[in-house]
């Protein structure tokens, strides 16, 4: 769990201390040098003034490759003072690790692969690796990315990631309880906003003491907590080990309760907390996270309800379940009868702010229930062979509407979302080829959209299909960027066109200069991959400026238009160029 008290890392901490050597010192027996001692990073030079340059090994290849290509022979006619550049970073040592990140990536692009010269106060020097200062900008990258930036616990992507794997082994015995804060919203009434989140930072603290060994413990929303005991044999004392499991799990949901209780100083009062507690067993209640989260959501609201306090789900506790069969039952009517929607939310240029693409949101006109958001129903279609009918009649709509446009002068290039069901299918190819051939679209205006969960989850699988619908001339999108750093090694050898950053780094950006650096990183980093960069969640003209300046090519969010049914969609007449899109 991270320490939120925690000093971030310097400069000082990723560099290499070193002894410059004379300007004058011949090439070969620097290179000689580099050979001998591995883990030397460089060298740093010694001017005859004093001052003190920087030149790496990859720099110094670059260099030597060419400046000096006409053979090595020639090496000992020159010094190494002739190929230091004039434009060396020098940081104290003891910067913050991520600005220095960020300063490295915000040199001239001759300057990017030179390394970083790293001075002390009382003039020793260090280089610190560019290839080091990146992993560390990462590695944080993926850690904002996997912990709520309040409490400090990890977030629903956590979730997500660490409790199927525990799920998936052989004779696991798991525990969920879901802890929802009773009338928070009268202490964030009462109080203030910043003493409800105060008080929440309090919670998520003391969850994080919870005597319960390798629980994973995460803030799911608001005032909404989960806790995952990952073996429930490990949870209790002798004495309540011999109570039955419905009872066992009874004494911990309320142990969480009183963990919880407080009382707890936030904006001077003293404030004691109550909370109800759902709780669902694997494999008594279910074998996968979606089925455990829904039945704790239900024990927890039931225990609301009835002011209990502790639920264990049961049987009768089954309104959500139904709810799910009757959403599923109802989809398959709402493909077959036309209830279905498509509304379309404008991407406009970075730099003109005017509509170069729109994506494709799916909408339930529900014939009870008014239009619903997909929110209230791709859940349960997720887990259902009905998305696969969804997908296909999303694909087939919005290249009917990209064509449409066409025709009336307007090539609007429209993005689709495909789910992990639908593009583990190679049928999806024969899918997007029949839409494009029936309606007369130009492949190029098409963009799929792929979440990065999805890249990672099977990233050779997921490359081979995404190639088949990319050699269509289909554009590749990967959507919610931001799910972990180990996809940054994996940006260049998939067949992508595009990156859309995840809207949880964007919209925190006014807070925190920590997502404003990462986020500047990834466009860097976009942009030497030649890659199409898109901004989601854009609700202010501020947050418009930054992401332009930063490079972004498309930005998209209600600042910029909410999502619309098309005939309410504003368009330009036709382009006066082509449509913003990185080279393929």
């Amino acid at each position: 769990m991270e320490d939120r008290g925690a000093s971030p890392r310097r400069l000082w901490e990723l560099a290499t201390r070193v002894v410059p050597v004379p300007w004058s010192t011949p090439v070969p027996q620097v290179e000689e040098a580099l050979r001998t001692d591995a883990t030397l990073p460089g060298v740093a030079v010694r001017a005859t003034d004093g001052s003190v340059h920087l030149i790496g090994r990859v720099a110094l290849d670059l260099r030597l490759t060419g400046r000096l290509g006409f053979g090595r022979l020639l090496l000992a006619r020159h010094h190494i003072g002739e190929l230091v550049g004039g434009d060396t970073l020098r940081l104290d040592a003891d910067t913050d690790a991520e600005v220095a990140a960020q300063r490295a990536l915000d040199r001239p692009e001759g300057n990017r692969a030179d390394d970083v010269l790293v001075t002390w106060p009382d003039g020793r020097v260090g280089i610190a690796r560019l290839e080091r200062l990146l992993t560390h900008l990462a590695g944080r990258y993926a850690d904002l990315a996997h912990h709520d930036p309040l409490t400090g616990l990890g977030n629903r992507r956590v979730l997500a990631t660490d409790v199927p794997r525990v799920l998936a082994e052989p004779d696991r015995s798991v525990a969920l309880f879901l802890l929802d804060l009773d009338r928070f919203k009268e202490i964030n009434d009462a109080l203030g906003h910043d003493a409800g989140d105060e008080l929440l930072r309090h919670v998520g603290d003391a969850l994080r003491r919870a005597p319960l060994a390798g629980a994973t413990v995460v803030r799911v929303s608001g005032d909404e907590f989960v806790v995952v005991a990952h073996d429930v044999a490990r949870l209790f004392p002798d004495e309540v080990a011999e109570l039955p499991v419905v009872d066992q799990l009874m004494w911990t949901g309320r142990a969480l309760r009183t963990l919880v209780h407080g009382p707890f100083t936030v904006g001077g009062v003293r404030i004691g907390v109550e909370a109800s507690v759902g709780v669902a067993c694997a494999p008594e209640h279910g074998r996968d996270l979606s089925t455990l989260l829904r039945r704790a959501d239900a024990a927890m609201y039931d225990a609301k309800r009835h002011r209990a306090g502790v639920r264990v789900w049961h049987d009768d506790i089954a309104m959500p379940l139904g709810e799910d069969l009757q959403i599923l039952t109802e989809l398959r009517t709402a493909v077959a009868e036309g209830q279905l929607r498509l509304y379309y939310q404008p991407q406009v240029d970075g730099a003109t702010e005017q509509v170069r693409a729109v994506e494709a949101l799916l909408r339930w006109q529900h014939p009870v229930r008014g239009l619903l958001p997909p929110a209230a129903f791709l859940p349960q279609a997720e887990v259902s062979d009905v998305v696969v009918d969804l997908t296909d009649w999303v694909v087939n709509e919005a290249v009917a509407q990209a064509a449409a446009w066409l025709h009336q002068g307007r090539p609007v290039p429209v993005s689709v979302n495909v789910s992990a069901a639908c593009l583990a299918d190679d049928r999806l190819v024969d899918v997007i080829t029949a839409a494009l051939t029936r309606h007369g679209l130009p492949a190029a205006l098409l963009t799929v959209e792929v979440t990065e969960s999805l890249v990672m989850t099977e990233p050779v699988e997921t490359a081979r299909r995404l190639s088949a619908i990319r050699e269509l001339g289909v554009r590749i999108s990967v959507d919610d960027f931001g799910a972990g750093y180990t996809s940054l090694a994996l940006l260049a050898e998939l067949p992508i066109d595009e990156l859309k950053v995840d809207r949880g780094f964007i919209t925190r950006m006014d807070a925190s200069p920590a997502h404003v650096a990462i986020v500047a990183a990834v466009a860097a980093m976009a942009g030497s991959l030649n890659l199409t960069l898109v901004g989601e969640g854009i609700e202010d003209l501020a947050t418009a400026h930054t992401l332009r300046d930063m490079g972004f090519h498309l930005l998209q969010g209600y600042y910029f238009g909410k999502p619309q049914p098309p005939e309410s969609l504003s368009l330009p007449i036709a382009y006066a160029d082509a449509p913003i899109r990185g080279p393929r």
